[in-house]
């Protein structure tokens, strides 16, 4: 179709496979399919997306494709000091990620983790399950959230301007800190939608008590206005937090 050639492909890591779905042009097809040795492993960096054809999760809008080592033989963290994982993503993002609670917890005990947090995108849907699973296996559960932060007030939904917004990560330390991540995250449902959950700085700075932020990825505020060559605004933001928490 416009002398392009859908390629779908299978990916597994041998625990679970997904259809991955990549459009090549015609004169550049050859190319890429001597990119695949057999017997050889590959990483590929795509989104994850319901497939009306497959009715399925499939991995699209593929970014690249690059060999890596032999990834079946069974991995070790041997680092001298554990890493704690503060920023992960489940199933429970919707269409950010894949990662199953009990394997990924199951993996964090093998490799002598001693804690994890949960950090889905705007809910807290799998809370209690990454509880529960944490526990079973000795691992220190961490309930947090990256939440969305609106760019004004989480009541302004103006088209072109409020649908736009900033990450941020919130750990709860204490019940006190998890009763307020469950009022900001039910906020952002009830008094913030639009496209997404949000909040804003007026209840994150009222709900703040028990929190640990993080500035989160590159849409974090912190990382966006330093991306831009912000320094000051980055500075002034990264202050405020410091001051709120």
């Amino acid at each position: 179709r416009r002398e392009r050639t859908i390629v779908s492909f299978h990916i597994t890591d041998f625990t679970d496979t997904i259809v991955g779905k990549i459009f090549i042009a015609n004169d550049q097809l050859p190319e890429f399919l001597d990119l695949f040795e057999k017997g050889k492993f590959y990483k590929v960096k795509g989104m994850p997306r319901m497939d009306t054809f497959e009715h399925d999760l499939t991995l699209s809008s593929i970014s690249g494709i690059k060999p890596i080592p032999d990834f079946t033989e069974k991995r070790m963290d041997k680092s001298l000091e554990k890493r704690v994982e503060l920023h992960l993503h489940t199933v429970m993002s919707d269409l950010d990620s894949v990662v199953d609670i009990k394997k990924v917890i199951n993996q964090a005990k093998a490799w002598g983790h001693p804690a994890m947090a949960i950090t889905d995108h705007g809910v807290m849907y799998g809370a209690i399950d990454f509880y529960k699973a944490c526990k079973a296996e000795g691992v220190k559960p961490i309930i947090g959230c990256e939440v969305y932060v609106a760019p004004r007030s989480r009541l302004d939904k103006e088209p072109n301007i409020d649908n736009k917004y900033n990450h941020l990560i919130l750990l709860a330390k204490d019940n006190e800190g998890y009763k307020n991540l469950s009022k900001l995250v039910s906020l952002g449902f009830v008094d913030g939608y639009y496209y997404k959950p949000r909040i804003d700085l007026e209840i994150l700075e009222k709900y703040h008590e028990g929190l640990i932020c993080l500035s989160a990825c590159l849409a974090g505020a912190v990382n966006q206005a330093l991306l831009n060559g912000q320094n000051e605004k980055a500075e002034e933001i990264a202050l405020w937090h410091k001051r709120v928490f």
